[in-house]
């Protein structure tokens, strides 16, 4: 098992330094850009509230001396407060001591969306023989799912697709976690549609919702010292 103590920026490293919501929103621009593979240091709590943010897509796995490696944010124990969607959509890349608080997303899904929700990220991937590794991170607030009517494309729909919510990560793919916290209440309801042969199928969990192999199975994913004692709720209104 992998673990990271909090490691303050050094002078003089080639890395990515976040302490204001600019930064932030700097930090994006170049995820977005792509390519970005840079370590992150948080050194700052970070106020989001109000602020609209789109999550990101970071898949920092690269190769050092033919070694498959990724990126590290490192939170150092700082918070980032009032975030109303997921930091990442999709996230390959370690994380270490971020924390979140007053978390509020609210969202509607369907039967034709394949969506996942956690506060760090609804996905996250392990890349080619590179694990992930998320430790000491914590989230507190709240996560509401509702699909509401479907489209009507959405009426003679024969497949099945998963929703996985958690309070840190929705779904993880080759991954350990370890010692997180999660404390977002989660709520979902689904309703299903006339002749949907198959309904929505959700997977909640305090801390991730739903984990499995990466890379076929080679990689697994281990949860390790979690703990959560949120409320989750989950109502199908057929």
């Amino acid at each position: 098992l992998r673990s990271f103590g909090a490691i303050p920026y050094q002078a003089n490293q080639d890395v990515f330094i976040i302490s204001s919501v600019a930064d932030l929103k700097d930090f994006a621009t170049q995820v977005n850009a792509g390519s970005f593979t840079k370590d992150v240091y948080l050194v700052e709590d970070i106020d989001m509230t109000g602020v609209e943010w789109t999550p990101l897509k970071w898949k920092s796995s690269h190769t050092v001396n033919d070694v498959a490696t990724a990126a590290t944010f490192h939170g150092n124990g700082y918070s980032i407060t009032g975030m109303t969607q997921p930091l990442f959509h999709t996230l390959q890349a370690n994380v270490n001591g971020l924390h979140f608080k007053k978390v509020n997303i609210t969202t509607n899904t369907t039967v034709t969306a394949d969506a996942s929700f956690g506060t760090l990220a609804g996905y996250l991937l392990a890349a080619t023989s590179c694990r992930i590794y998320i430790s000491n991170c914590s989230a507190e607030g709240k996560i509401t799912v509702s699909n509401p009517d479907y489209i009507e494309s959405a009426i003679s729909h024969d497949g099945n697709k998963d929703h996985s919510y958690g309070g840190i990560i929705g779904r993880a793919y080759g991954a350990d976690i370890d010692s997180c916290v999660g404390n977002v209440d989660i709520t979902v309801t689904a309703i299903t549609a006339p002749n949907v042969k198959r309904r929505m199928s959700a997977n909640v969990g305090g801390v991730v919702g739903y984990v499995a192999s990466a890379n076929s199975s080679t990689i697994h994913t281990n949860i390790y010292n979690c703990v959560s004692s949120a409320t989750l709720s989950y109502e199908d209104k057929a």
